[in-house]
């Protein structure tokens, strides 16, 4: 599956999340935000996993449905402003 407009999605909202918290902060502290210096992108795709022997995923797969079309995708980034 083409997980990039998903990826694109979560990214636009993480950045839109910062600046609101950004915000936030900086109108408690007292200060105002200036320009953006620097944006640094953790993406996340989902939890790794792990190996399994097949016998062990065999039995497991017979008590865990999947549903189709279930999807999991989230985005993280810190944007650091110059402070005024």
């Amino acid at each position: 599956a083409d997980d990039k407009p998903l990826t694109v999605e979560a990214r636009k909202n993480a950045v839109e999340d910062a600046k609101e918290k950004a915000a936030a902060l900086a109108a408690a502290a007292g200060v105002t935000l200036g320009p953006i210096l620097q944006i640094q992108d953790g993406y996340v795709s989902g939890p790794p996993m792990p190996y399994m022997d097949s016998r062990v995923m065999a039995m497991e797969a017979k008590g865990a449905p999947i549903a189709a079309g279930e999807s999991t995708m989230s985005a993280s980034v810190t944007l650091i402003y110059e402070i005024r």
